[in-house]
Order: C-alpha cells, then structure tokens, then sequence
C-alpha cells in the first residue's frame, strides 16, 4: 500500500481515467475513510488513512458514485499534487476510484467523533456559541499555525484599506459572525453577504418611498445577486444591467418563487405578485447605445436609482449616469483601472479612485462603509438632483490626487 505503480499492466487494470490528470507518477493504493464532502457539484474530497498517516484524496464528482459513498475502504488511484492541503496534509488528486468494501457509516464516513474535531469557528477567532460540540484547542502544530495564517488574514480583509473613517474597521474577536442577523457588534459581515448587506443599506440610506418610484437599475449586477435581495426579499423592482446571460437561479430559489406563485390571488398585492418573479435583466452595457436606446431611455428616464455592487469597469459610468440623468446613486468601487482610464488625473489606488468620484459628483455626493469584509466603500448621492449635460457631467471632477 502506498507505493507507485507505473507498472502497464496495473495501468491497464485501473478504471476508465478522468482527463486532465495533473503530472507525476501514478499511486494505487488501498486506504481505509475517514470523512468525506462534497464542494458544490463538481468536487469531492476524502480525508483517508493509510498506513496510520492521514491523506487528503480530491476527485470529480463523477468518480464518487453511491459505492464510493456506503465505503468504508477504498482502492485509490491518484497522482500527487503540487503542495499540501490547508490543514498540512498530503494531497492527491484521484483518477479513479474502488470501492473495496461497503461497510462505512450511513450517511457518509465521519469516524472522528465531533468532540474530537477541530472548531474551525473558534479557529478562527470568532464566537461560535456555548453549545458547539467541536474541539476548542489545537491538538497539533499544524492546526495551530493554520489559524494563525487563517486570523492573519481576516485581519487584513478588515483593514486593509487603512481608512480610519471606517466605523466597522475595528472587530471584536467574540462577535458573532452570523451573517443573517443584525447583531450590535463591531463584526464585519462576510464577503458572500455583500448582497444582502447593500440591499439592507440601500433601503436605509434611499429610503423605501424613494426606491419605490420606479426600478432600481443594478449595473453590472453579475448574477444578479443584488436585483434579487432588493426585489424577493425587500420587495423593492429590480433590473440587472450586465453584458453577461444570465444564469439559471439556483433551485433553492426556484423552490421558493414556485410556493409564493402558487400562494397568490385574485387579492394579492403588487408586492406579492413582485416578490413572486425573478428580477428583470437586460443583457448590455452602460453606455451612450444603451442610453440611446429605446428601452435603455425609457429605464433611465424611469428608474428610482441607479447602483453598482464592484461593477469594475462600469463603476464611473454609474457616477455619470446619475449626474446625466439627476438621479440618486450608489457605487460600491472595486478594481481601479487606472490603465484603462488615464484620463482620471492621479487616480491610481482605490481610495484615490473613491475621492475622485466624491468630487466627480459633487455637492450631496458623500463617501459611506459597508459592514462586510473586502472593498466596502460607498459613493452615494442619496437625492435626486438637476440634470447635467454630457459636457457637464464629463467636465465635473476636480480630482489632482494626492
């Protein structure tokens, strides 16, 4: 066990390969499992143990069929990857797989007791609540430098931009880190909550009456994340501007959408019957065929607002499109650029990019935070101004830098 077979004839017995399979000699073995888990729908991973060391195996999806699963043995087919896994384990990457026998635990291999695993959560520094089962202390070296690297980091994400004007800058290492409450802490939210938390501060800081005028148009809103907090969760119209089709929702979604159609009357509301569709979304770009268009003119001419979660290269024609048009705005910036618009003067670095667009805007116009991790600065001008023209609109900023 565990010795490398290139050997053609065990070549020749091993099962139908994935392609693609990442350089280096060829491992089969038997090793007994530990646990597995799955990474979405196409990745599968499988901490092993053979001859008393654990290993971390990774396979496709499709090579971890429902023997794989009930198997409490496995004979692996692998190559070795490049480096170790997080936890300082030794990786390889499976091109095949047997099941030797079926005797594993229902429900997926978990021969480690939880009191015996690792918290990642405390792990972390974060508060994970008096009834958490796992372990709280570093059983190995290897565990412990992997929370300090894990710790390290979060404390970057947290202030990385360095603006003490960011009142979520500092954290408490005992918040609660439970993206879906609103907890009175200092914790910035995770970065997959970006969605929501805008969409929470949007309603704030715009108000409802406002965004209820019309459709508040999310440019460059990706999957539309964004579109769908504001429309089936605020119950505020959504249309998602993005060159990119859009992707099925995810069947969680779906599930929900199909209960609350089926829950509707002849005396529902129209925020029911809004909160009962997907968003609207329009396949292009911001820009002058957009705004020339039929519908791009109608949109903007009718939309309550006009917003950008990291819209990259959309970010300052979302500036301008409020200017141009006099309607409340809010940009979230990301990436800067500066290559791609050297006609910014001094705008190289993303706070210079968001004091550009401040004095770009002009008066009403105001820098704000986000509570997540990552870019979360906000430029906003919360109400409806005058018009400008084009010129106006591209001669607005008086930005030097620094």
């Amino acid at each position: 066990e565990g010795a490398t077979d290139e050997a053609p004839a065990a070549r020749a017995a091993a099962p139908e390969t994935s392609e693609a399979a990442p350089p280096g000699p060829l491992e089969t073995f038997e090793a007994r499992v530990v646990r597995w888990r799955r990474l979405g729908r196409k990745h599968v991973f499988i901490d092993v143990e053979v001859d008393g060391a654990e290993w971390q195996l990774a396979c496709a999806t499709g090579l971890f069929d429902e023997s794989c699963e009930r198997a409490g043995r496995l004979r692996v087919y692998a190559r070795e990857e490049p480096g170790a896994s997080k936890r300082g384990l030794r990786a390889l990457r499976c091109e095949a797989l047997h099941a030797v026998d079926t005797e594993g635990p229902a429900g997926g291999p978990a021969a480690k007791p939880k009191a015996d695993v690792l918290c990642k959560v405390w792990a972390k520094g974060a508060k994970c609540g008096a009834a958490c089962c796992y372990r709280h202390g570093f059983a190995t070296a290897t565990e412990e430098a992997w929370a300090a690297k894990v710790q390290r980091r979060r404390e970057h994400e947290a202030t990385r931009e360095g603006d003490e004007r960011d009142p979520w800058r500092a954290r408490a290492n005992d918040a609660d880190r439970n993206k879906n409450q609103d907890l009175d802490d200092n914790e910035k939210k995770a970065h997959a909550g970006r969605h929501a938390e805008f969409a929470r501060w949007l309603l704030r800081t715009f108000g409802r009456d406002v965004l209820s005028q019309g459709p508040v148009l999310d440019v460059a809103g990706g999957r539309g994340g964004l579109a769908w907090e504001l429309q089936c969760v605020h119950g505020v119209a959504a249309v998602s501007l993005d060159p990119r089709a859009p992707k099925p929702l995810r069947r969680r979604r779906r599930k929900l959408l199909r209960k609350r159609q089926g829950a509707l009357d002849e005396d529902a509301d129209a925020t029911a019957r809004l909160m009962a569709r997907p968003p609207d979304h329009i396949n292009g770009l911001l820009d002058e065929a957009f705004a020339t268009s039929p519908e791009g003119a109608a949109l903007l001419a009718n939309c309550s607002a006009v917003v950008g979660l990291h819209a990259d290269e959309a970010t300052e024609a979302i500036v301008d499109a409020g200017l141009r048009y006099g309607k409340p705005f809010a940009v979230v910036p990301c990436c800067v650029f500066a290559d791609l618009f050297p006609e910014r003067p001094g705008v190289r670095t993303h706070a210079e990019l968001c004091e550009y667009l401040v004095e770009k805007a002009g008066p009403g116009a105001r820098l704000d935070f986000l509570r997540f991790e990552g870019k979360n600065k906000v430029v906003v001008r919360a109400a409806a101004a005058p018009p400008r023209s084009a010129r106006e609109t591209q001669q607005g900023a008086g930005y030097a830098g620094s």
